[in-house]
């Protein structure tokens, strides 16, 4: 007898929901630095039009994870529908403005996964 065939439907969903926010959270993270990096390099003008160009993919795929876990993840995260379309306003508006656990968790994210301090006005 298999043992899958005894778990509910409702673990399994489970388990694929948990399994598919870490990776998305971690392919976000690592686009992420992936991209900051990117425009610390275009800010100091050393990027060169070929490299931008190699580097569209990143860029894109680092947007759609963004997407991706602002309305999957940080949905659930948050206890909310999202009013916006990435990670980065959703945490910036809840920073500012936010009340509660909301607020508390866009300062931890800050804090503790943003490292880019040298960024103007921050990223968060």
């Amino acid at each position: 007898m298999n043992i899958l065939n005894e778990i509910p439907l409702f673990y399994k969903l489970l388990a694929a929901y948990c399994f598919f926010s870490v990776i998305v959270l971690y392919g976000l993270m690592v686009s992420y630095i992936a991209v900051m990096n990117l425009k610390r390099v275009y800010d100091k003008g050393l990027l060169t039009p070929f490299m931008m160009r190699v580097n569209y993919p990143v860029i894109v795929v680092g947007i759609v994870l963004d997407i991706l876990a602002n309305w999957l993840i940080f949905t659930v995260l948050f206890l909310e529908w999202p009013c916006e379309y990435m990670v980065t306003h959703r945490l910036k508006r809840h920073k500012y403005t936010g009340k509660g656990f909301r607020h508390k968790f866009a300062l931890w994210w800050e804090k503790h996964i943003d490292p880019f301090e040298d960024v103007p006005d921050g990223h968060i």
